[in-house]
């Protein structure tokens, strides 16, 4: 039997998928992939590339297409989310021959770059991927701050529209983070990774002027999203310590060049770590004039936040 590359063409096809992806990735839960079945409009049959040997579905590759901002425009990208192969199927290059044809296929859709996360990043580096090299700051607030009255937590039907119009404004400022429509925003509340508890908006004159989306570890709390209409400083220091007494945490962590505001003030000690686990590959440099990733992305200007993970 002839092996099969190419996308997913029926429901067989994405059971197939779904089930291999929950065994590559014992630690993830089966119903987020359900969820994202269900809810990402980018889940489609087209975006999901599989391999099949001998009538088996051996290795696949889902390609989310999404839009970021860049240089005050959007640009059209490809997200590279469930690169898996069977345990029964390793080290045979599988992931590699269906991660080829993936990116081919961006190349022809005319997408001028792809990104990803990982934590294996030489594995990427082998089809052209490079490292974007960023700066985790992690705030110690010491001793439990008091309670911040101007701050709530993000109600859906009130708060809704005013955030999405900050995250708008706020993100066309910088390189990296993604548009959202509002399919898009409404489908994150849908999936189960997304939980509003640590969902925080602060006020001014009775209106939403910045939020933050937090999410709590074993440690610490992590900023997840962060938008402001103006005074970033003061508003990301306010969200952040409530953030801190709603996690129960003392450190609050940030992976955004936001963090050097912490830095600046005397309400917290700061530590600074790098991080390695975004990659991007420019698959049309004339698109964009180069082909190096640090030129079009520069620490002090680029942010790409956790909430759009894929």
């Amino acid at each position: 039997m002839k092996d099969y590359l190419g996308p997913a063409t029926s429901h067989k096809d994405l059971i197939d998928a779904l089930d291999l992806w929950d065994r590559a990735f014992p630690a993830t839960p089966r119903d987020y992939f359900e969820y994202a079945f269900l809810y990402d409009p980018a889940v489609e049959y087209r975006n999901i590339h599989l391999l099949r040997v001998e009538g088996k579905l051996v290795s696949s590759v889902l390609v989310t297409p999404r839009q970021l901002y860049w240089n005050g425009k959007t640009v059209p990208f490809g997200g590279i989310a469930n690169v898996s192969t069977h345990p029964e199927f390793l080290k045979r290059g599988f992931s590699t021959r269906v991660l080829r044809k993936a990116i081919e296929t961006m190349k022809a859709e005319h997408m001028p770059l792809s990104m990803l996360f990982t934590d294996i990043n030489p594995f990427y580096e082998r089809v052209g991927f490079q490292t974007l090299p960023r700066q985790t700051f992690v705030a110690d607030f010491g001793a439990r701050p008091q309670g911040d009255p101007s701050v709530r937590v993000f109600d859906f039907e009130r708060d809704f529209q005013t955030v999405r119009q900050i995250h708008a404004e706020f993100s066309l400022r910088w390189n990296g983070p993604l548009v959202r429509d509002e399919v898009r925003w409404r489908s994150q509340f849908r999936l189960k990774k997304q939980n509003t508890h640590h969902f925080l908006v602060r006020f001014a004159e009775n209106r939403p002027v910045a939020y933050l989306r937090g999410k709590v570890e074993e440690k610490t709390a992590n900023v997840m999203e962060f938008g402001a209409l103006d005074n970033e400083a003061e508003h990301l220091l306010a969200l952040s310590r409530e953030l801190a007494i709603r996690s129960n945490r003392q450190k609050v962590q940030l992976t955004a060049p936001l963090g050097a505001l912490w830095k600046e003030s005397d309400a917290c000690k700061v530590e600074v770590k790098t991080d390695t686990s975004v990659m991007f590959s420019i698959l049309d440099p004339e698109f964009f004039g180069t082909d190096k990733v640090e030129s079009l992305f520069p620490p002090e200007r680029t942010l790409y936040w956790g909430t759009d993970s894929f």
